[in-house]
């Protein structure tokens, strides 16, 4: 069943009870607790996703969460980001880049079964607050053209 999907609805209903149990660089799983109020508004509103775990050191390990539409005829992809970490485990749940967050999993539902004349990935990262490995991450899979001709990325 679809959810309101409005940004302050998302805001509202998903994140404004979810407690900052960790900083990423302290986190137990690979998929936080933030990571998975994502994951579940993504399952809840039928978009397809994956997750891609890496390692932050030999013992904590990180994700992203990425959704790709791939329906468009060509090589060139535009990326939207936006991080799902926190910093401040006190601050309330709404703050940091949780409306960033919000936003894209707005655009995500908006995007579900469009046709797009270019490829188009929504990249939720991790780790932004300490060291952006995250992105770093992601920046890789780029490199390595996993994500075709990247003509632009949107944070």
């Amino acid at each position: 069943m679809q959810n309101n999907s409005s940004p302050y609805k998302i805001l509202e209903e998903r994140f404004l009870n979810v407690r900052n149990k960790h900083r990423a660089t302290e986190q137990a799983e690979a998929i936080s607790n933030r990571a998975q109020v994502i994951i579940d508004f993504l399952i809840d509103n039928g978009i397809a996703y994956h997750v891609d775990i890496f390692p932050l050191s030999k013992t904590i390990e990180l994700c992203n969460i990425v959704v790709n539409f791939n329906e468009a005829e060509t090589d060139e992809r535009i990326i939207f980001t936006a991080h799902h970490d926190v910093n401040n485990v006190s601050s309330p749940n709404i703050l940091d880049n949780t409306a960033s967050v919000a936003n894209l999993l707005s655009l995500a539902v908006a995007l579900k079964g469009v046709k797009l004349n270019k490829k188009c990935s929504i990249v939720f990262t991790d780790n932004e607050e300490f060291g952006g490995s995250g992105a770093e991450f992601l920046s890789e899979k780029i490199k390595a053209g996993e994500y075709g001709n990247v003509l632009g990325i949107v944070n």
